[in-house]
């Protein structure tokens, strides 16, 4: 079986591909982030539907998987609320280029974006981090590989990247820079899979469903963010994107369904 380090790497490495996709394009990254956030959210959404909270509710009453759940979105919608989005991506709003920050670095701007910027890198690393323990706790229960899991992780990770890169290189970092600190924040994916690894070996499979119904909540809040973007930003392109997401969330639950029988 692939080792669970290869696996973390895979979904880090995705994030890294699309910060350098953001740094190539440049101006014309938000708009080529659309698709894949779209085919992101269709694969996040068939994973939640038909893989996470079936295994997680297999070990769990109704309370207190119902619970699991809701405690998992309201985490993510915390840090949403009180500290930054928690997936830049899905909120579709990547700052343009034109958008830099002044260089004065006493410039008020400067140092209110250059905050946001610090409170975006850590709502993303514990949403990275979250990312990780997904990838393992599905092992775990699963007693083998989650492939499902895995490729909705890797898939999110791209639009992931992107956004984050372009966030970064709006204001003002250089590309090269961007990249960097993008692999840099991503890599907490590693973290919270290693350190999942390490610690829930042990521990029952109770607990074990109870942090994936955790997880799931977060992966419900993401799809719900997404969708929440595309009405509240992008009312006027949304006919090609909705049926083009729709049929990835198809092809996925299909492919997810042939998978789990």
């Amino acid at each position: 079986m692939m080792p669970i380090i290869v696996r973390l790497s895979l979904a880090t490495l995705s994030a890294i591909v699309g910060g350098l996709l953001a740094a190539g394009l440049r101006q014309r990254a938000s708009q080529r982030m659309l698709p894949l956030v779209f085919i992101a959210l269709g694969t996040l959404l068939a994973v939640t539907v038909f893989d996470v909270l079936p295994d997680a509710k297999q070990n769990l009453t109704w309370p207190v998987f119902l619970v699991a759940v809701l405690s998992g979105y309201i985490l993510f919608w915390l840090i949403s609320r009180y500290l930054y989005s928690i997936c830049p991506a899905c909120a579709f709003t990547p700052p343009s280029e034109h958008s830099k920050i002044p260089v004065d670095a006493h410039d008020p701007t400067v140092t209110r974006a250059r905050a946001l910027l610090s409170l975006l890198t850590v709502a993303l690393a514990i949403h990275c981090t979250v990312d990780g323990l997904a990838i393992v706790v599905g092992d775990d229960l699963a007693k083998g590989l989650d492939l499902a899991v895995l490729i909705a992780v890797i898939v999110h990770k791209l639009p992931e990247g992107m956004a984050l890169a372009l966030y970064l290189m709006s204001a003002g970092k250089r590309s090269s820079t961007a990249v960097a600190l993008t692999a840099l924040v991503e890599s907490t994916t590693l973290i919270g899979g290693v350190a999942g690894a390490a610690l829930l070996t042990a521990h029952s499979m109770f607990v074990l469903s109870l942090l994936f119904a955790h997880v799931g909540g977060g992966f419900v809040y993401l799809v719900v963010t997404t969708v929440s973007g595309l009405r509240d930003g992008q009312a006027g392109s949304a006919r090609p994107v909705v049926i083009g997401g729709s049929l990835a969330f198809t092809i996925t639950s299909v492919l997810l369904l042939s998978l789990r029988g």
